[in-house]
């Protein structure tokens, strides 16, 4: 069922007050606001009338000395916009109908909105709640949390500076990538608020541990990069160490919980003429991923040396190839048809990545995405291939697109808070979007894998689970994820002529049946195998049987003006991480 949009500010202001939490809409242009959840038991102590509220009311109840550095943060987030929405932490105290002051921690978006008089204007979307967490603490993530909360973009940027402005004379720099161990581990613990606040403890703490040495950047979800421009590269590896040993010895508080936090640590240094910036980072990357390989809670440090091998050469040009083609706007989209068995018209089509390179060949994306995975950039493949898809949804409202998304997207709290921003007054759009989940990243984590799934359906959306039979997914956790689509794993479609393949095809069909859930068999390369497949009961067909991957719009005619056009061509819009 999709949820319109009084609907859906029904079901968010019922979260709200079941999370014991509230949120202020504020348009800065209008100088006006909208307040949810007065009916959680915290906030009813406050005299915020619900609905519309002008931003001065509001403003009247925070503490006079928090008012201006309240003011002055939003209004640095604000200029911080690049056409993508920019996130924000900030810690203030707001009084009561007593006139006791509470200390509340905002968390928000701050996105451009088009208002319903055709003009466009700043609005912040912040969740309101009691804050739990030490004064001191808090203190310095309002102070310091816009500052530090850099993105992948940034710290690029700043390296590629670095590099070009420095003489040879000067020190070499290095990068410290931190990544913390068995996140999951606290999130099934503790819930996902506490480990959203554990995240941003750490970044704090972070700080606190390097100083004025170091800068902090925000790479994805648990992942920090420390860039430690002025220090000399030999340096590297007792700072590693020194940040290392400070949580192995010192418990993490976030508010009544001691957590003790595991974390690895990859580190690379660059050289003043030899390198990029991104080529930096997915070095730093590298190592962090090997030190988790390793057995996490160590450091490593990249070595070219180390690295030497032809294969390692090759994956880090086709990942450095990658970066540049989606900064030249040469990586796509292609559309494979998925199509109804009984009617045989296009239901939907899956998105598919592809890559030009600078001499104009294309590339599927089985030649460049697993060393893209590997140099731990997936979640920016995820980031573009859902942007990708939500704005040709846009363009087309006939249109429904299924997207993938992997096991570091997955788990990444910050990747979900962002969707919900883009798509929770977008009703029309999140209802024809598809989000596929693989069999076995899905039950990595499956309370987290239900948390996502339910939010994506509470959105509107559509949830897949792709490869199905290829895992190991239990009848009750398969119940329990309430999925919309199985997809059947194409090993099993392509090899359907062996007895035992062709009744694993029927059995997984009978209990998606049983579920009531719609299937998709992946892989048909003939129509006789489309034909055996429909007549078996598959809801959709995909495969080559009914069409390639298409960088076309093929749901357009022939003629159409924008049938091959790139999507920025049309938009005039590149960009594709809208989370940073």
């Amino acid at each position: 069922m999709v949820l319109g949009a009084q609907a859906l500010k029904s079901h968010l202001e019922t979260t709200l007050v079941e999370n014991d939490q509230a949120m202020f809409i504020r348009d800065f242009d209008g100088d006006q606001g909208e307040f949810l959840g007065k009916g959680s038991r915290f906030f009813e102590k406050f005299t915020i009338p619900v609905g519309d509220v002008p931003y001065a009311l509001f403003q009247n109840l925070i503490h006079p000395d928090d008012v201006d550095a309240y003011d002055a943060q939003m209004t640095n987030v604000r200029e911080a916009y690049e056409d993508a929405p920019v996130s924000y932490q900030v810690v203030y105290r707001l009084r009561d109908v007593d006139g006791v002051y509470h200390s509340i921690k905002e968390k928000g978006t701050i996105v451009l909105e088009e208002q319903d008089n055709g003009k466009s204007s700043f609005v912040s979307h912040g969740t309101l709640q009691e804050n739990q967490i030490a004064d001191s603490t808090m203190l310095a993530l309002s102070r310091g949390h816009f500052a530090a909360h850099k993105g992948r973009r940034l710290l690029c940027e700043e390296i590629d500076y670095l590099l070009a402005n420095r003489s040879p004379i000067s020190s070499s720099g290095y990068l410290l990538t931190l990544g913390v161990d068995r996140l999951s581990l606290v999130n099934e613990a503790f819930g996902a608020q506490v480990t959203d606040e554990l995240l941003q403890v750490l970044q704090v703490r972070l700080k606190e541990i390097v100083g004025d040495a170091g800068d902090i950047y925000h790479l994805s979800g648990d992942v920090y990069g420390v860039l430690f421009a002025e220090n000399h590269g030999s340096e590297m590896p007792s700072m590693a160490r020194h940040i290392l040993n400070h949580f192995y010895e010192n418990l993490v508080q976030v508010g009544e919980h001691f957590i003790r936090v595991s974390i690895s640590i990859g580190g690379k240094v660059f050289d003043v003429d030899a390198e990029v910036g991104s080529t930096v980072i997915s070095h730093a990357e590298r190592a962090l991923q090997m030190a988790k390989d390793r057995g996490r809670g160590c450091f490593i440090s990249y070595s070219a040396e180390k690295h030497g091998s032809s294969s390692s050469h090759k994956m880090l040009r086709i990942g450095d190839e990658f970066l540049r083609g989606l900064n030249d706007g040469r990586v796509r989209m292609a559309f494979q048809p998925i199509v109804n068995s009984g009617s045989g018209d296009v239901s939907f089509h899956e998105c598919l990545m592809r890559l030009t390179d600078e001499e104009g060949n294309v590339h599927a994306a089985g030649t460049f995405i697993p060393a893209v995975e590997q140099l731990g950039m997936s979640r920016i493949v995820d980031q573009f291939c859902i942007r990708q898809a939500i704005q040709e949804l846009s363009l087309f409202p006939d249109l429904v697109l299924s997207v993938n998304v992997t096991n570091w997207t997955l788990m990444d709290n910050d990747w979900l808070r962002g969707l919900v921003y883009i798509l929770s007054d977008r009703p029309d759009v999140a209802s024809r979007l598809i989000v596929e989940i693989t069999e076995s990243v899905a039950m990595v984590d499956i309370r987290q894998t239900l948390r996502v799934v339910r939010t994506l359906r509470d959105l509107g959306c559509r949830v897949a689970l792709d490869d199905f039979g290829a895992g190991a997914t239990a009848f009750v956790q398969l119940k329990e994820l309430d999925l919309d689509i199985v997809k059947i794993d194409k090993s099993f479609v392509r090899h359907m002529n062996e007895d035992q393949n062709y009744l694993f095809i029927k059995t997984l069909q009978s209990l998606a049946d049983g579920m009531q859930l719609e299937t998709v068999g992946e892989g048909a390369e003939t129509l006789d195998e489309a034909d055996i497949l429909a007549a078996d009961g598959v809801t959709y067909i995909q495969g080559y049987a009914y069409g390639f991957p298409s960088m076309d719009r093929s749901w357009l005619p022939k003629d159409h003006v924008n049938r091959s056009k790139a999507l920025h061509e049309i938009t005039g819009d590149r960009s594709y991480n809208f989370w940073d």
